[in-house]
């Protein structure tokens, strides 16, 4: 069964932006029914995601000006993360209900347009997962990490444990256990596949070898210094920098920007009124995104250690995604998913 969560669309032509040239926004969608919990992009940008705290997902066109979306429920909870793999053919999600799932896109794609080009009156068939693990058995799944090359995946749990998965079959690698005391936040990996950084709610940001074959592995480096627990993590296109978002609740919110081949902090970002939720660098320029629970995105010019620009949600912020090249540039709160002519220029 599908669910129809409808959406009031706004997409700004060309004669808008002409006539509007400090205006980056491209697509604002306002969802009405159930929450979003994250959303995705291909790295193709053929397809976008969102998934829902009910336990649903979409995958529809990126360029597609959607009026409804059908959304059908493949977990009994929350969604916590979705990403597509490498080779676009495929996306991983995982739930607070304890579940890892891989998806293949076309199925789900066929599901939306029988829908779609019958108005909500066919019955396709459900998707099925092409793959179901249980990482963290007893606790829910918290966060999910691909490795550039799609050729092993990262979860944290609430657990505090980080596992690492080889993708065929699902096969455990190596467990960190405690590596997070309350909760994994946060996993990624570097752009060039050589580390693995973890973040929790422990105040402490880890660097691990994701090659290790340890049987009790322990990290490269501890980061240590956050204001409070740590939501985000994100490293620079050169996998020179980490970015660590932090802070305290209804105070203040910070990042912390690492060297990670030394593990010496370089310098501080601040300017959120909440803790920051949310992080990603420019694929090509030196710039910063952050997202908070103060409902801003603040786009930092690293070069200046500045602000540049401000855009606001009317909720906190859940995650982000950007394209390759950095045109696109996209936002996710409970109730928007906004689109940007990428940011940084």
């Amino acid at each position: 069964m599908y669910t129809r969560i409808l959406l009031a669309a706004l997409l700004i032509s060309n004669v808008a932006i002409a006539q509007q040239p400090a205006s980056r926004e491209r697509g604002r969608f306002s969802l009405s029914g159930d929450t979003a919990s994250v959303m995705a992009i291909d790295p193709q940008v053929k397809y976008s995601l969102i998934a829902f705290s009910a336990g649903n997902v979409c995958v529809f066109p990126a360029d597609q000006r959607i009026v409804s979306l059908y959304a059908y429920k493949i977990h009994t909870k929350a969604i916590t993360a979705a990403l597509f793999t490498p080779d676009s053919k495929s996306f991983i999600t995982t739930s607070a209900d304890g579940t890892l799932k891989q998806w293949d896109v076309m199925a789900a794609r066929q599901h939306h347009k029988e829908l779609e080009e019958s108005n909500g009156k066919a019955t396709p068939a459900i998707p099925q997962p092409t793959l179901t693990i249980t990482p963290h058995a007893g606790y829910a799944v918290t966060c999910l990490a691909i490795r550039p090359d799609g050729k092993q995946w990262a979860t944290g749990g609430s657990d505090g444990t980080v596992k690492l998965w080889a993708p065929d079959g699902g096969r455990m690698i190596v467990m960190m256990p405690g590596a997070h005391a309350g909760g994994v936040k946060a996993v990624e990996y570097s752009p060039d596949g050589k580390l693995l950084a973890s973040a929790g709610a422990d105040k402490t940001v880890k660097l691990w070898d994701p090659t290790t074959t340890d049987e009790k592995p322990k990290p490269i480096r501890k980061l240590e210094g956050h204001e409070g627990p740590v939501n985000a993590v994100a490293f620079s296109p050169d996998a020179k920098l980490l970015g660590a978002g932090t802070g305290m609740a209804k105070k203040s919110g910070s990042i912390h920007v690492w060297d990670a081949n030394t593990g010496k902090r370089e310098y501080k970002l601040e300017g959120h009124e909440d803790v920051v939720t949310c992080l990603i660098f420019h694929p090509k320029t030196d710039h910063l995104a952050s997202g908070g629970a103060d409902k801003k995105i603040r786009v930092w010019d690293l070069k200046d250690k500045e602000t540049k620009y401000i855009d606001e949600h009317a909720e906190p912020l859940r995650n982000f995604v950007i394209s390759p090249d950095g045109t696109r540039f996209g936002s996710c709160s409970s109730r928007a998913v906004r689109w940007w002519a990428g940011f940084g220029k």
